[in-house]
């Protein structure tokens, strides 16, 4: 195994190599795995054969509830009894970094003949949005095992039928070849996308018949926060100041002509335009149910959402005839841009054998990765393993979430992450809802989120 590259000396009387630093014990080193979703018969392999190639290690795996998870994990660490492996979501890392070990000198670069730092090794062997979010001043503070990102889910069916009534429409040839192309999941920019909303959305004013897509709103649909992310940071907003002191997602940009913009407001604009009656997009109200028990009653074609979605999906609509493609892009851009979401795994101070922790860790993100990935069927976090598309390919393809890891972003959410997705939900229900003015609202919420950005932690 590639494995004993990394343990030099393998736990001589428990001695652990990892790098250049090395931890002694005595007996037993046992390590606790704290994770959410997989259950133990899934990491089974991975723990079985790292015990195998280090006999002085044992490691036991708790698969927790996601309802109180943080705060168990908290009281836990607080009282020396949380676990050494703790997987967290990507945007906690920030939040609780206090409370992390980063990995050992050595992590990578003890096992590479590439003369670079971890670092380096790391930025070279993850996706960008990985490295983005666990190296903080240059210490790596966790490793993920699939990185996770925003696509279209549709109701194959519903496209279908919308297809078959071209038949009954008076359409010039090249009007009736793009329907046929959007009609088969085809749509590779947002303006595509417009253009599919208006042929399957059916309304009478403001009474929506058939709903195109969830959008546009904020409690009845699923992720409506990270879509909306998706789209500013789509459209270059800078949703903080370099010095992650500040908001800035209000602030204006100037093009290269010297035009002043507003790309955050832009972006919201848009975003709550699915939702305006008085828009031509409009196909999405707040009297729907929940985005994804709307898509399985088959009252919208469309939902976004992650892989892990299309369980969700299954499970109340098993029969259902569902397809997906890759998130639209600005027409024109030069490089794709996704939204990522995932969870990392890290290693906490109440670990007493943090190198022995971040070996696993090492090993299941590395050698052990393909029984993990093979199990699940999660996408990969690794570059090796991500295909390559181009921008104007990516609405050919049928498959997003196999490519759009390499081109998966997101943004510093500081200490407070889950309070600032609430604040952007609130930023949509003060248009929707409260219909006030597009900029004072974005400098509303600009104004919470840098009280958040500048709040003391906890």
């Amino acid at each position: 195994m590639a494995l004993t590259l990394l343990i030099a000396v393998g736990l001589t009387l428990s001695g652990l190599q990892c790098g250049a630093k090395k931890t002694t014990t005595s007996g037993l080193a046992e390590i606790t795995v704290w994770r959410l979703f997989d259950s133990q018969d899934t990491f089974a392999p991975l723990i079985k054969q790292f015990e195998k190639d280090n006999k002085n290690v044992k490691i036991k795996y708790v698969m927790k509830d996601p309802e109180e998870y943080e705060l168990d994990s908290l009281n836990a660490l607080a009282a020396g009894a949380g676990p050494d492996v703790w997987s967290i979501p990507n945007d906690w890392v920030a939040r609780h970094s206090d409370k992390l070990v980063p990995a050992p000198a050595g992590i990578l670069a003890a096992s590479s003949k590439e003369k670079k730092t971890d670092v380096e090794l790391y930025q070279d062997a993850f996706v960008p949005v990985a490295a983005q979010d666990n190296i903080i001043d240059d210490k790596i503070y966790g490793i993920p095992l699939s990185v996770d990102t925003l696509a279209v889910y549709y109701n194959k069916d519903i496209f279908k039928q919308v297809l078959k009534d071209l038949d009954n429409q008076k359409l010039s040839r090249a009007e009736r070849q793009l329907r046929e192309k959007l009609l088969d999941g085809n749509v590779g920019s947002w303006d595509e996308f417009i253009q599919l909303v208006k042929i399957l959305t059916s309304r009478s004013g403001a009474d929506i018949k058939q709903s195109a897509v969830a959008m546009g709103t904020a409690a009845n649909i699923s992720f409506s926060q990270d879509i909306l992310y998706l789209l500013m940071l789509q459209n270059n907003t800078q949703m903080v100041t370099p010095d992650k002191k500040s908001a800035g997602f209000n602030l204006p940009t100037k093009k290269e002509t010297g035009e002043q913009i507003y790309p955050g407001a832009t972006a919201l604009d848009f975003y709550t335009s699915f939702a305006n009656p008085g828009k031509e997009t409009y196909t999405w109200n707040n009297s729907l149910p929940n985005s994804i028990d709307a898509f399985t009653a088959g009252q919208t074609a469309m939902i976004f959402g992650y892989s892990f979605t299309e369980n969700l999906i299954k499970q109340k609509a098993p029969t259902m005839n569902v397809r997906k493609f890759a998130m639209p892009q600005i027409k024109g851009v030069a490089n794709a841009v996704d939204f990522g979401q995932y969870y990392t795994e890290t290693v906490t101070k109440s670990s007493k054998y943090p190198d022995v922790a971040w070996a696993f860790v090492r090993f299941a993100a590395t050698e052990g990765i393909g029984d993990y990935l093979g199990t699940t069927s999660k996408p990969t976090a690794l570059k090796k393993q991500t295909k390559q598309i181009g921008v104007n390919e990516r609405g050919e393809q049928k498959n997003p979430f196999v490519f759009q890891v390499g081109t998966a972003t997101d943004w510093y959410k500081g200490k407070y992450p889950v309070k600032t997705d609430k604040v952007f939900r609130d930023l949509i229900d003060d248009i929707i809802v409260r219909g006030n003015p597009l900029q004072r609202a974005m400098d509303t919420a600009a104004k919470l989120e840098t009280d958040l950005l500048m709040k003391a932690p906890y």
